[in-house]
């Protein structure tokens, strides 16, 4: 079956060759056709729109029951149905439907249907893609439907109607696919953490787009792109031409912009927080495919790695920079916190850890440390002028290139250390005081894993929600109340460094599946696995759950506590794979 953009270029092309006609095209009945030169016959524009869709004409006030899906008008604004609901009043069922179209302040110029037919061509290119992606999107039709059948009544409406539907099909198809996004819509993303120290974001957009929070404004433009820090704004002279990869990173207070792996010139000093609340567009049509976040700085190697390989697959080939997130911490203002001390040389006491002079001890404490990790160690401490200490497990240095036997100078303040967590350290830090250092008192000791915090591709999703492929999970929310972004029919979500070996919720012990959503199939070391058909799936399991089978894993839904059986996985390697979930909208609970 054709789109409905491939419909409307089909009629757009037959009115360009029969201009003659436009006319009984744009002013036919339900039943009118008309037959082009070469012998083509083409339906009325409220024969092709109108009769197609599930339309109610005007809403209708007092018992009249609306389901899923109708469509109807109250003047000239068009309205779809969002909950199923019996009518009372207008004003009472607003909760039940959204508005699609609002026409009451259009002015068409209604000479000739052609002008709206070339515009339409005209954004057909753009969005094809996207478009193609959410080909089943009925909600589209509908749509022009209800425009058709509203304003099919003269030439001038009827010409707005044309106009409006092509421009709607483009839109709304691309925005459907979670790529697009068109003035007014958001994304939010407030689940991310702030970042006060260095930090890296890597974004996929063209121009248009914006992403803010609180002191924190960054804007793609077409010349340039400008970082909003507190009451301080930098600009880094770009040119972008479609959608790019656009990298920030700052080390200390010195931020500097990639796009497409290629640096934009010199660093800027800019500090403060970051704290990123919501994505939204300055320009119609921009796009915005992928985002990611780190806790740490990104060199110019990394950054033109991240954008041939794309952030997904660059993570998986550098795991040492998945995920990003706090370890540990502690303030000392409640008690020593589980630390001990050797030799007894470390005292517990006003808050801190108090190391006498001339001593030789230890002060530990496991944190779950794990070889192979890239780790940030903060130790705020105070005391005498030399302070000298050697952080170290057993005789293992804490990080991979240090040996036991290093010595480094703990000053009054805050003293950083990163690295990569050294083989032998059993997830412990040890603290070690020389005998040749002065006395010092640890007031604050913070572990910080760094890497990516959250990796959010956008063209990914079920329903509205986009999942972060982080064991953070960030997850992001796409806004619906404008009516320009809909509700996937067709989704995928997705986990990487799946360890299949034991039970477990992949995606967390969470709800991940939109409501009325089926699975229609997984993705496993590029295989295409489909759920038989036959099952009938319990839509009430909104978790997905992997139960072993000794060499194989079964992929299950699952309300937390008992599963579904949906489909069997042999992976190449069970204790590591990546799993994608493919799904379908459309089911009834």
């Amino acid at each position: 079956m054709p789109t409905l953009l491939e419909t409307v270029q089909s009629v757009v092309t037959l009115l360009e060759a029969n201009e003659a006609r436009v006319a009984d095209w744009v002013n036919g009945d339900a039943s009118a056709e008309y037959t082009t030169t070469d012998s083509v016959a083409v339906p009325s524009i409220r024969k092709f729109l109108a009769q197609t869709f599930l339309w109610q004409g005007e809403y209708t006030p007092g018992g009249t029951v609306y389901v899923l899906g109708h469509t109807f008008k109250n003047g000239y604004i068009a309205y779809r149905v969002t909950t199923s609901f019996t009518s009372t009043t207008f004003a009472a069922d607003s909760v039940n439907y959204e508005v699609l179209f609002d026409l009451s302040d259009v002015v068409a110029d209604a000479e000739t249907a052609k002008t709206a037919a070339e515009l339409a061509e005209t954004n057909a290119e753009t969005a094809q893609t996207a478009a193609e992606l959410a080909e089943t999107n009925a909600e589209t039709a509908q749509t022009a439907a209800e425009l058709a059948e509203t304003n099919a009544e003269t030439a001038e409406t009827g010409a707005v109607a044309a106009q409006a539907a092509a421009q709607s099909a483009l839109v709304t198809k691309a925005s459907a696919a979670g790529k697009a996004l068109q003035v007014a819509d958001t994304i939010d993303i407030s689940t991310l953490p702030t970042i006060t120290d260095d930090f890296a974001l890597v974004v996929t957009a063209s121009t248009g787009i914006r992403i803010s929070g609180t002191d924190t404004t960054i804007e793609v433009n077409a010349g340039d792109i400008s970082v909003t820090l507190g009451a301080t704004t930098r600009t880094y002279t770009a040119t972008i031409a479609g959608r790019a990869k656009v990298a920030l990173t700052r080390t200390g207070t010195a931020l500097s912009v990639y796009v497409n792996g290629v640096s934009t010139g010199a660093s800027q000093v800019l500090f403060g927080d970051v704290n990123l609340d919501t994505v939204s567009t300055v320009a119609a049509g921009a796009i915005i495919s992928g985002m990611a976040l780190y806790n740490t700085s990104l060199t110019g190697t990394q950054i033109a790695a991240i954008t041939t390989y794309g952030v997904p697959s660059w993570l998986a080939q550098n795991p040492v920079n998945q995920w990003g997130s706090l370890i540990y911490s502690s303030d000392f203002t409640v008690n020593g916190d589980s630390f001990s001390s050797s030799n007894n040389d470390f005292t517990f006491s006003d808050n801190a850890w108090n190391y006498k002079a001339d001593s030789d001890s230890s002060l530990i404490r496991s944190v779950g440390l794990v070889a192979g990790q890239s780790v940030r160690l903060v130790i705020t401490s105070s005391g005498g002028t030399v302070r000298l200490a050697c952080i170290q497990n057993a005789s293992v240095g804490l990080f991979v290139g240090n040996s036991a036997i290093d010595t480094f100078t703990l000053t009054d303040g805050e003293t950083v250390f990163e690295g990569v967590v050294s083989s032998g350290t059993d997830g412990v830090i040890n603290i070690r005081g020389l005998t040749e250092g002065g006395a010092f008192a640890i007031t604050a000791i913070e572990v910080t894993r760094l890497g990516a915090v959250a990796s959010l591709p956008l063209t990914e999703g079920n329903g509205a929600q986009h999942r972060d492929l982080s064991t953070n999970r960030y997850d992001a929310l796409a806004s619906l109340t404008d009516g320009h972004l809909a509700p996937r029919d067709f989704g995928n979500i997705r986990v990487i460094n799946v360890d299949g070996s034991a039970d477990s919720f992949p995606f967390g012990d969470v709800i991940t599946l939109s409501p009325y959503t089926i699975i229609t199939g997984v993705i496993v070391d590029n295989r295409y696995i489909p759920v038989d058909s036959t099952v009938e799936q319990n839509l009430s399991y909104r978790e997905i759950h992997i139960e072993v089978s000794g060499g194989t894993d079964i992929i299950q839904r699952s309300d937390g506590t008992t599963h579904q059986d949906l489909v069997t996985i042999t992976a190449t390697t069970q204790s590591d794979f990546d799993l994608t979930i493919l799904t379908q909208r459309g089911g009834n609970l």
